[in-house]
């Protein structure tokens, strides 16, 4: 018989006898991962080693933590299509990967021949890998840095300092201190904004953020300073014609006669994701659930984390689709009638917005600035709830009771937002973007 049979366990569990040995693996556990989070942040902020070049060409060097085929989304998309348009108006631009990882150009090349925005990405930048910092990034002493995180901001001080003090243009796409807890990784992420730079902000209403609470090109400036430019741009949204708007709407009010609804709920239990609020909106659903306001027909379905289906009260089931391509989930929200989907940050979000385009009415949630007579005037497609349990499953409710009036979601789909990316990067503000980059 094995020593770890399981009557001798539970003997031994009763006796106390395993008690010590639980404590050990969970301090060996905790000790681990406090390693871990020391060591990934100084990796983070290992410095670029860089060599000026007197026979080197002027570049502009966009800072990115890594570039594969998994980063071809979201925030990533807004950082290569301004790559894009800066070399298109006769700069010559490199994206540099600062982050140490896996990396081959191969590889890249082959992830970007299938993707139709990127796929002469190639020929348009230089990319180069600086994770290891085993040689030095050779400059000119004109380059130009763009950062596009907390991390990168750091690193591209540290290089324009050495260099002649010039401010480098920080691409901000999120205040992002809310995205860890309170502690060091917190503290150099709202440090990052202390450097002398040009903000070019993902959104008015994150500019607004900045500008209320006195950070960063908003801080009270001083004569070394010198002038600090910003503006705010909007990430390019999904955009639908009429005939599908149309014809999905018509499915929707169908749906709903028949009392068998779809709601789309942007899940993200990962702990990354903590502003997401996925605990809230898990709860808040439920409740709802609880509460008997969803039908027996209605379905819950589950987007952008990989994690397997979740159950909900009464027998009901959160079925999670994963993450999906930029087509399938394109023409997937078309297939929605409500839509719950939060993030405890000044940005608004982009996936609310594109739910709200694709004609759903979606409850999303306030934060500061973030108020619900601003997300409004975004869309009144839009619901802005309270983030509390009560807050969630009232939002929840709002957006049931008005769900049948199709006409009001089709006026809503007409977001207040950039639908193109030549929209969302039009030329007078890449003019500025040119101005403080040279």
């Amino acid at each position: 018989m094995s020593l770890l049979d399981g009557k001798r366990l539970r003997r031994l569990a009763s006796s106390g006898w395993l008690l010590p040995v639980k404590r050990v693996v969970s301090q060996t556990l905790q000790q681990t991962a406090e390693r871990a989070s020391l060591h990934r942040l100084e990796e983070k902020l290992r410095p670029l080693v860089v060599k000026v070049d007197a026979g080197a060409p002027r570049r502009i060097n966009l800072l990115l933590p890594e570039l594969h085929r998994g980063s071809l989304y979201g925030g990533y998309i807004a950082k290569l299509t301004l790559a894009q348009r800066l070399a298109a108006m006769g700069n010559r631009v490199r994206l540099v990967i600062v982050d140490p990882g896996p990396f081959s150009l191969a590889r890249l090349g082959e992830a970007l021949q299938g993707n139709a925005r990127f796929s002469q990405l190639l020929e348009q930048v230089e990319v180069v890998y600086q994770g290891d910092r085993k040689a030095p990034l050779r400059i000119s002493d004109a380059d130009a840095f763009i950062a596009t995180t907390w991390w990168s901001a750091h690193l591209a001080a540290e290089v324009v300092e050495s260099m002649r003090g010039k401010p480098f243009l920080y691409l901000i796409q999120e205040y992002e201190p809310f995205t860890y807890p309170m502690g060091s990784w917190f503290a150099m992420a709202h440090a990052s904004y202390q450097y002398p730079h040009h903000a070019l902000f993902s959104s008015s209403l994150l500019r607004d953020f900045f500008e209320l609470n006195d950070i960063g090109v908003f801080a009270a400036q001083t004569a070394t300073t010198g002038y600090l430019g910003q503006t705010a741009f909007e990430n390019a949204i999904v955009s639908y014609t009429k005939p599908e708007l149309s014809a999905s709407l018509s499915a929707s009010a169908a749906r709903l006669q028949a009392g068998k609804g779809r709601l789309l709920f942007y899940a993200r239990p990962e702990g990354h994701a903590h502003r997401n609020l996925y605990e809230l909106g898990y709860l808040g659903l439920s409740r709802a659930i609880e509460d008997g306001l969803f039908a027996d027909g209605w379905e819950f379905h589950g987007i952008g984390s990989e994690r397997g289906d979740q159950p909900l009260p009464g027998g009901r089931t959160l079925k999670m689709l994963g993450k999906l391509g930029f087509d399938a989930y394109r023409q997937r929200l078309l297939d929605y009638d409500l839509g719950l989907s939060l993030m405890y940050t000044p940005h608004p979000s982009l996936l609310p917005l594109e739910m709200a385009a694709a004609g759903q009415l979606v409850v999303t949630n306030t934060c500061l600035n973030k108020s619900e007579q601003r997300l409004e005037a975004l869309s009144g497609n839009l619901i802005g709830a309270v983030p509390t349990l009560t807050g969630v499953r009232n939002g929840l409710g709002s957006a049931l009771e008005t769900s049948p009036d199709i006409e009001r979601r089709r006026q809503g789909a007409q977001v207040a937002w950039a639908r193109t990316w030549d929209e969302a990067y039009h030329d007078s503000l890449m003019a500025d973007v040119q101005a403080w980059l040279s």
